[in-house]
């Protein structure tokens, strides 16, 4: 496909010479110029003659249909060559003798003919694709927009996972219901669990087992905020050292809520959670001022370290 739109783009500049050599016959004969301007037509004659060639051979290469009624001109073409070079050859020895009507009529008959090989390339080569001329001709440009675009994907999640990194509270997890011997370490996003009939990770107890979660907590703004634990068994919560939840016993889901009047900015948390059988359940959530309903605390709001 390649290959025929660049042999396209060459027939179309051979036609494009041709159209401005009729164009310049067509002035020298006005001008009474008539020996250059003959000289000038024959030139042209011979021009059309290597195109037609050209089209033929594309023709018979890429198998392409070829418009029967453009071939009947081209067979119409010979009467008017003869007459063209026998004009030449007296154009050369300066005796003109032309027939002023009949060789206007052959230029404005090879004018169309010149209209009509245009019209009929462009039809029987297609365009290529809208996007294949700009690719060619804007490969550079290409790369170094694909380089910047790949560059500001990586860059804005190289951020995230920098503005991510640290998020959320970290938890310890132990053995028995009063933190016994130490199992794992990992950070969790938000605390929100329900470990009902499943460990919370592999290789450790579902039933019987302690977590503490510590970190900070950040304030967007001074007020009295509301927070809530929903759990399953024993929790306590501690803001600043100070606790404002604490029910440390086994039960089945329960809510539970205190509230502190918190300056804007990181504040430290402290979560204490065990599991004895049964349901294990712990969330911890809170109501923010202003706000209707009560929602599990965000990682936008948690960190594991002082931010």
């Amino acid at each position: 496909m390649a290959e025929i739109h660049l042999l396209k783009k060459g027939l179309l500049k051979q036609m494009w010479r041709i159209k401005r050599s009729l164009e310049a016959a067509f002035l020298l004969q006005e001008q009474a110029f008539i020996t250059e301007s003959i000289i000038l037509a024959g030139r042209t004659m011979r021009m059309l003659d290597r195109l037609i060639d050209d089209l033929r051979k594309a023709n018979e290469e890429t198998k392409i249909y070829m418009n029967m009624t453009l071939k009947n001109k081209w067979a119409g073409l010979d009467e008017d060559r003869a007459y063209l070079t026998e004009l030449e050859k007296q154009a050369e020895d300066r005796d003109v003798e032309a027939e002023q009507m009949k060789f206007n009529r052959i230029i404005s008959r090879l004018h169309r003919l010149a209209n009509t090989l245009e019209s009929e390339i462009r039809h029987i080569f297609p365009n290529p694709p809208f996007w294949r001329p700009f690719f060619r001709n804007n490969k550079k440009k290409i790369v170094l927009v694909g380089a910047a675009a790949a560059f500001l994907v990586i860059g804005y999640y190289a951020i995230q996972f920098l503005r991510c990194r640290g998020r959320g509270l970290e938890g310890a997890y132990y053995h028995g219901t009063n933190f016994g011997k130490l199992a794992f370490h990992k950070v969790d996003k938000t605390i929100n669990f329900n470990w009902t009939r499943k460990a919370p990770s592999t290789n450790f107890n579902t039933d019987n087992f302690s977590v503490r979660w510590s970190g900070w907590i950040t304030i967007p703004k001074d007020s009295e905020y509301v927070f809530y634990t929903i759990s399953d068994d024993g929790v306590r919560l501690w803001i600043d050292d100070n606790i404002l939840i604490d029910n440390w016993a086994v039960h089945f889901n329960q809510l539970d809520q205190g509230t502190a009047r918190l300056t804007r900015g990181p504040h430290k948390l402290k979560l204490e959670y065990f599991q004895n059988t049964g349901g294990a359940i712990i969330q911890l959530l809170w109501k923010k001022p202003g706000g209707l309903f009560k929602q599990i605390v965000s990682p936008a709001y948690l960190r594991s370290s002082r931010p």
